[in-house]
């Protein structure tokens, strides 16, 4: 595994940015689990900030690498949301931001400062999730 395994939880940060209330927004750290914000549709996910144990981090890695493709319009972020529901599916649990994340920081994509947090409300992944996993027949 690609990752250092002397952790057991890890936490994607994009570097140019800092997440002042990182021990206010993540959840417990037990078991397999995956935190990530998506869009309602959960079809992309925000790739600034997600966790999850290492061996979920390890299975999201992977499908971002191999499946990632901006010529054909699968970006990173497609990819994230698309590995995200393949573990919830397949039993690993999602954890939701405890709070929304206070992100600061500069924009590699446009140079922009951030000075607040998320504009989405975590509440609407979480409950996009829910009915995704109704739908499939899991259980949260």
């Amino acid at each position: 595994e690609r990752l250092d395994p002397r952790f057991n939880v890890i936490v994607k940060v994009t570097g140019r940015l800092t997440v002042t209330n990182i021990d206010k927004c993540l959840p417990p750290f037990d078991g397999r689990f995956v935190t990530c914000k998506m869009t309602p549709d959960l079809t992309f996910s925000d790739s600034r900030i997600f966790a999850g144990d290492r061996q979920s981090v390890n299975y999201l890695a992977d499908c971002i690498i191999e499946k990632s493709n901006d010529e054909d319009v699968r970006y990173f972020e497609h990819e994230l949301a698309a590995g995200a529901l393949h573990l919830i599916s397949h039993g690993v649990a999602f954890r939701s931001f405890r709070r929304l994340p206070s992100i600061r920081g500069i924009s590699g994509t446009s140079g922009q400062s951030y000075g607040r947090g998320w504009q989405v409300p975590a509440r609407l992944t979480y409950d996009g999730v829910r009915r995704f996993v109704h739908w499939r027949n899991l259980s949260l």
